[in-house]
């Protein structure tokens, strides 16, 4: 049975795609989708985690398409017997970055659009931000919603918000202690100049300090697995947040 991954865009498709190589071994099955001209990257991935199929999907309409895109898959899930069916779904992940002051408003939004579109389904609360969704016999989906998480003391001035960025950011100012000091001095700077930059100033900052070679379409597979100083943060950074928790959960692998 499939564990699906929809995401806000590219770039949380390649942090997915890192963090379940370092963390869980995957393997790289096959890149279906248009190309990004920017990035290059495929809009959906194969993964194999064991002997699990993993599907990470990209959004083409951002975080705003998310719910439909998960009520679409359910929809386009094939009928049948799904208890030997290899394309049958067994879990829909939901990875954002939770923009909103409360993030029980955007679990609102997505329980919302899922309802609107499956409409053959009959979806079910199970707490705040994790549903089932039932069709015919044997016929059960469950369907989570995680948040990007990094840890709180990070250094840099950015609004506190949760993202993937942020996490980025914290993996490089856990592997460079001496650098964080130069980015957090340089947004206090910016700050106190009315500028306000954010996550993503302070991310295009730690590249230009420490990976020159990258840009927003690959800081992730950058910063979480190819630079060898940043690789050995990963593991300990997501741990503390849940994150590793949650992943874990979802992909059925041990942690």
């Amino acid at each position: 049975m499939r564990r699906l991954f929809v995401c806000e865009g590219p770039e949380d498709l390649a942090a997915l795609r890192e963090l379940f190589i370092l963390l869980y071994e995957a393997t790289t099955v096959k890149s279906t989708g248009v190309p990004l001209l920017a990035a290059g990257e495929a809009r959906r991935q194969q993964l194999r985690v064991q002997h699990r199929q993993i599907d990470l999907i990209a959004s083409q309409t951002g975080k705003s398409g998310l719910g439909d895109m998960a009520a679409q898959l359910l929809e386009t899930a094939p009928r049948g017997d799904w208890a030997t069916d290899p394309e049958a779904i067994e879990w829909i992940c939901i990875v954002y970055d939770p923009d909103e002051p409360d993030e029980n408003a955007y679990c609102t939004e997505l329980l919302a659009a899922i309802e609107r579109r499956a409409q053959s389904w009959r979806i079910g609360l199970v707490s705040i931000g994790e549903w089932t969704a039932e069709r015919g016999p044997g016929e059960l989906v469950r369907v989570r919603a995680v948040p990007w998480r990094a840890p709180g003391a990070v250094a840099d001035r950015s609004a506190d918000k949760q993202s993937l960025d942020r996490l980025l950011c914290s993996v490089a100012a856990r592997a460079f202690p001496e650098d964080a000091r130069i980015v957090e001095r340089w947004l206090m700077e910016l700050n106190e100049l009315g500028k306000h930059p954010g996550w993503k100033a302070a991310l295009h900052l730690w590249c230009a300090l420490v990976e020159q070679k990258a840009s927003e379409s690959n800081a992730a597979a950058r910063f979480l697995r190819q630079n060898s100083i940043c690789r050995p943060h990963v593991r300990g950074i997501v741990e503390e947040v849940s994150l590793l928790h949650d992943l874990t959960l979802l992909l059925g692998a041990p942690p």
